[in-house]
């Protein structure tokens, strides 16, 4: 995510959510009758937005998606494909209508295989562009921050034979080429980058998690460096999304989860210390919250899922801070299996939220008005 633009909206906006907050579903396009997906979203200006994903191609493998809100509609824009194998973008973040970025992986159809991708949008077209791997096995990205044209960062995971083995990675754009950065190691076990984004050239964070523990590490300009956080009152604690108003006001969530459930895990930086801030359960045994979008202090949104794996039940989850606590927002579920994974707020007050619906992709939108929840 890029903080730039979380500024320009929150002084657009200048808003809180309104007690009349409604979510709605705005068509989106979902090429594949076998499964389509979206799970990132980012917004330049009211009639200039791009959303993200996967949809699966007649060669029965996921191609990557990437689809663009002109003010009026949704529409898929031809990206390209590194494979024939499994093509996936997860997250995306702009700086300008001609400088987007989006970060995923692609193989060959065989786990181990997998290896970063990076694509970039000139205005005209979406280009791969060469992009780092830490070691021989699975390398995937699945966040991106732009700081400036020569200052992207991308986060993921490198090395990786199984969900046991592999270290968390991040990479970096300096305007002309990706390179790994050296990043400390969190120890051993699986560890991963699922979020990312930048303050400034010297001030970047990422989170996610490392052996069932919450991972946070930032960036001063020089180095990175891990920062204590907090976990959940369960087993197994990870965070997917962040997202900030400034260097003292900054946001995680994920989840913590365990054999019986999982609740909402939410964190917050006040330029000192990450605390647990608590926020709401969904209806079904497990919540998670993947997306955040930060327009102000006082106007926070996270976006996720709940769901009973035992009846195979999924629901869209929204929550928001008005400054003093999270409040559940009811959302649409138009599908038989409903989750949201990006939100974002675009400029005249809009909030996005994307996921998926049973096989098609899931676009959401809300304003941003006055009052309080």
């Amino acid at each position: 995510m890029h903080l730039a633009t979380g500024l320009r909206l929150a002084l657009a906006l200048g808003l809180s959510a309104g007690a009349s907050t409604t979510w709605t579903v705005v068509p989106s396009p979902s090429p594949s009758a076998q499964g389509n997906y979206l799970s990132g979203v980012t917004t330049i200006a009211p009639n200039d937005g791009w959303a993200v994903g996967a949809w699966y191609r007649p060669l029965g493998t996921p191609g990557t998606l990437t689809l663009h809100w002109d003010g009026a509609k949704w529409t898929q824009v031809r990206s390209p494909n590194a494979t024939d194998g499994y093509n996936e973008l997860y997250g995306v973040d702009a700086l300008t209508s001609s400088d987007v970025w989006a970060v995923g992986y692609h193989n060959i159809a065989v786990y181990g295989s997998e290896k970063t991708m990076t694509m970039h949008w000139d205005g005209s077209r979406w280009t791969i562009l060469p992009s780092a791997n830490f070691g021989p096995n699975a390398n995937e990205l699945f966040g991106v921050a732009a700081v400036a044209s020569n200052d992207v960062w991308a986060v993921g995971f490198g090395n990786s034979t199984s969900n046991e083995s592999g270290r968390a990675l991040i990479e970096h754009w300096d305007g002309a080429r990706w390179s790994l950065a050296r990043s400390p190691n969190p120890g051993p076990g699986f560890s991963q980058l699922r979020g990312v984004v930048g303050l400034s050239s010297t001030d970047v964070w990422a989170v996610g998690g490392r052996e069932g523990d919450t991972l946070i590490e930032h960036w001063n300009g020089t180095t990175w460096s891990i920062v204590a956080s907090p976990n959940g009152h369960r087993a197994d604690s990870e965070l997917y999304g962040l997202a900030a108003t400034g260097p003292s006001d900054i946001w995680a969530v994920g989840e913590s989860s365990g054999s019986s459930g999982s609740d909402p895990l939410v964190l917050h930086w006040d330029g000192t210390a990450w605390t647990a801030v608590p926020a709401m359960n969904g209806s079904l045994p497990y919540t998670s919250l993947v997306g955040l979008s930060a327009l102000s202090p006082t106007d926070i949104w996270a976006v996720g899922y709940t769901d009973n794996p035992i009846t195979v039940k999924y629901q869209t989850v929204t929550e928001h801070w008005d400054g003093s606590a999270w409040t559940a927002v009811a959302s649409p579920n138009p599908g038989e299996y409903n989750s949201l994974s990006g939100v974002t707020g675009a400029l005249g007050g809009d909030i996005w939220a994307v996921g998926g619906a049973g096989p098609d992709t899931l676009v959401l939108r809300t304003t941003d008005g006055a009052g309080a929840l």
